[in-house]
């Protein structure tokens, strides 16, 4: 219980993401003459303290969370008569998407690809994430798959998110 209106505390750094930070840091200050905003990484570092580390190093995140992540769309409901008003709306349901947040629809042979996105919270995180999540359908047995992708970035579009994260993954291989 107590008071919900405070600053999210730092989360204490595992050694790994303090490495990574430091990591970071080598690296832009090596690339000085270059501008990096974005950092692309996989779906292991796609929590709360993997993206502080990130944000402490004046980058944005992309990377992938889990497929059942608790994300909330913001509260659009009336001002309640007391105290402040919700931040938290409905939980964001990944097989009822909300229809005005399509953004594309292609069908590709027997699959279609429906990429929604979104602002939304995650109860873990301090900020709004910019959200994007693509559906694969298949056309004939009806079954679905999703992937959600996230940005810290408020400002990317979700071309922008899904290139990103797409070239990040060609490169692995």
């Amino acid at each position: 219980k107590g008071s919900k209106n405070h600053q999210k505390p730092a989360p204490k750094l595992t050694p790994d993401l303090t490495l990574l930070q430091g990591m970071i840091r080598g690296i832009v200050a090596r690339i000085a003459p270059m501008t990096v905003n974005h950092i692309v990484l996989d779906g292991h570092f796609g929590n709360y303290p993997a993206t502080y580390a990130i944000r402490e190093t004046g980058l944005h995140i992309i990377s992938k969370m889990r497929h059942d992540a608790a994300l909330y769309l913001p509260y659009a409901g009336p001002k309640p008569r007391r105290g402040p008003t919700p931040r938290y709306g409905q939980k964001l349901d990944c097989q009822r998407l909300p229809p005005q947040t399509l953004c594309h629809s292609v069908v590709e042979g027997d699959y279609r690809i429906d990429t929604y996105q979104m602002q939304v919270f995650h109860r873990s995180f301090s900020d709004a994430l910019n959200v994007v999540v693509v559906v694969k359908t298949h056309l004939k047995t009806e079954k679905r798959g999703h992937v959600v992708l996230f940005s810290t970035d408020l400002e990317l579009t979700v071309d922008q998110i899904v290139d990103y994260y797409a070239l990040r993954f060609q490169i692995e291989f």
